[in-house]
């Protein structure tokens, strides 16, 4: 069984967020290294330029690293996914009907639907919605490590 309760708010957030409940901060904290990840080649053409857009916006506010490749990945592939489904949708309607259950949503609906909730929630951990940016102050597109300002500080 995983740990129970909230993911915890890495270091670095915590000291630009402040640290009102005066725990104990975290100084070995391992830090990612910045840059490109590769792109997975599994990846489609409807994937490929998801990572192309979303790697473009994370570049741009400083938020880009190796490390987080598989979260990036998993955010295209249910995004391209979720974009699939309403084309489909769209194309064959939101009811199907069958001789034996009459009329139902259909299939993709629910597909469609589980495939929205893994992009948003993926999103949410990439700093790529509106209420996750909120909590994220960078002043210096990505120069600057705020954890090592804090320490250089304390010393």
């Amino acid at each position: 069984m995983g740990r129970r309760g909230p993911s915890k708010t890495p270091t670095h957030l915590r000291l630009i967020r402040g640290n009102p409940g005066k725990r104990p901060i975290n100084d070995d904290e391992p830090q990612p290294a910045r840059g490109e990840p590769d792109v997975p080649e599994w990846f489609d053409e409807a994937q490929r330029a998801e990572w192309d857009r979303v790697t473009s916006e994370l570049r741009g506010m400083g938020l880009l690293h190796r490390a987080d490749r598989e979260t990036i990945a998993g955010y295209c592939e249910a995004f391209a996914e979720f974009a699939a489904c309403c084309v489909s949708l769209k194309n064959s309607g939101l009811v199907s009907e069958s001789e034996r259950y009459g009329l139902r949503p259909h299939p993709l609906v629910k597909i469609k639907n589980d495939a929205q909730r893994r992009f948003l929630a993926l999103a949410d951990r990439l700093g790529l919605n509106p209420s996750a940016r909120t909590h994220i102050r960078i002043t210096e597109t990505g120069a600057r490590d705020p954890l090592s300002d804090f320490i250089s500080k304390k010393a």
